[in-house]
């Protein structure tokens, strides 16, 4: 299968099928600039909820003066309180997020791509330069365990060591990145933009802050090769599947350096970001065929085809807000509703009932779902591990 294909057609069917994700004022390209970027700010160990992401989004206007609020309140708190390093914390977070968020609109502007410069590092220093732009200023010397950012500038130490393994030697990082960037400017396949990916953190071309480097590339190379990652946000379920993730990159960059190893683990994580979107589009669908039947909201929490048993479906929390017996005489007066949306088998002396909603749009959306969802559990074993993913 060409898989750069297969996506691009992926992209299209979102395009064309997902419209409310959250609520009607979000849009698609709303929502995964939101959780992109938040997900690129969980790459650490950054104590940033999504509501406090959501709400710095709202305010991204003003976010490329940010540092200068942050700035204010960090030298507010009182040094001498218990809470000083976490209150200290927390604001470090809120500008990283800040950051990374101005990068990311940046890169998914229309005409970003056309004005990447191939090849040339000074881009990548640029990146990490906003990527942690006023970081090291305002929290250094003052956040317990701070690794300086030391931004724009190459790494120019060989002490750094993850998971007992060392990344390539810092004399090395000029040519090794020359050479990178030459090969990216003829990139044209998923395969080649994730083993650049792996082949970057073993570069590791920064003292801190590789991991989002590698993410924020991997996005301009997925526009280069033209996936639409306002639909698609790659690093959704990098930050899902963080220990995964973290682990695979380790793997195939610094222990194995066989980087083309990365590229079943990145295929599956864009994979799952488009199954995310289709349950969720799904899963909104049912829900507003079903609350206009209020009495039928029971059943929202099943799949199209599961069956549940009577005497479970009787215990079940919300059936108890609906009178004894009433239920199911609905359910027999009401006959065309249950024609269409529940299913009723006779089993001996059991009955069961299942959601079945025959909607047309509803039904090729969950099509694609499971074609997708067939071809991702080809490449992982343990993809029933992920909860929504059973759901459909």
């Amino acid at each position: 299968m060409n898989r750069l294909a297969y996506v691009k057609s992926l992209s299209d069917f979102v395009d064309n099928h997902v419209y409310e994700l959250i609520s009607e004022w979000e849009d698609l390209m709303y929502f995964n600039e939101l959780y992109g970027s938040y997900a690129i700010s969980k790459a650490e160990d950054s104590m940033l909820t999504l509501a406090e992401a959501s709400q710095l989004q709202l305010n991204f206007d003003w976010l490329s003066k940010y540092a200068t609020t942050i700035l204010w309140e960090v030298n507010k708190l009182n040094t001498m309180t218990k809470k000083y390093q976490s209150s200290l914390k927390k604001l470090h977070d809120k500008l990283e997020f800040a950051n990374i968020l101005t990068v990311f609109r940046k890169i998914n502007a229309p005409d970003y791509i056309d004005k990447w410069e191939w090849p040339t590092s000074n881009r990548l220093q640029e990146i990490h330069g906003e990527l942690t732009r006023n970081l090291d200023a305002i929290f250094e010397g003052k956040l317990d365990g701070y690794d300086s950012y030391k931004s724009w500038k190459f790494r120019d130490r060989d002490n750094i060591v993850i998971a007992d393994k060392y990344p390539m030697q810092a004399k090395q990082i000029k040519p090794a990145l020359l050479k990178m960037l030459g090969q990216a400017k003829n990139i044209a396949s998923l395969e080649e933009v994730f083993e650049l990916h792996s082949y970057v953190y073993h570069i590791h071309p920064f003292s801190n802050g590789n991991k989002r480097i590698c993410r924020i590339l991997e996005i301009i190379l997925l526009q280069k090769v033209w996936i639409n990652t306002h639909i698609i946000p790659p690093s959704l379920w990098y930050y899902r599947q963080q220990d995964r993730y973290i682990k695979h990159l380790i793997e195939t960059s610094l222990v194995r350096k066989e980087y083309q190893r990365f590229i079943p683990f990145a295929y599956g994580s864009l994979l799952l970001g488009i199954l995310y979107l289709l349950h969720r589009e799904l899963k909104r669908r049912k829900d507003k065929v079903l609350k206009s039947h209020d009495w039928l909201v029971i059943f929202s929490t099943l799949s199209n085809g599961e069956m549940i048993h009577t005497k479970k479906l009787r215990k079940h929390k919300k059936l108890k807000k609906i009178p004894k017996a009433t239920f199911f005489d609905l359910l027999k007066k009401e006959k065309q509703i249950v024609w269409d949306l529940v299913s009723v088998v006779q089993k001996w002396r059991n009955t069961y009932y299942s959601l079945s909603i025959q909607d047309d749009e509803y039904i090729k959306i969950r099509d694609k779902f499971k074609e997708i969802l067939h071809i991702f559990s080809e490449e992982n074993e343990n993809y029933h591990k992920i909860s929504f993913l059973s759901m459909w």
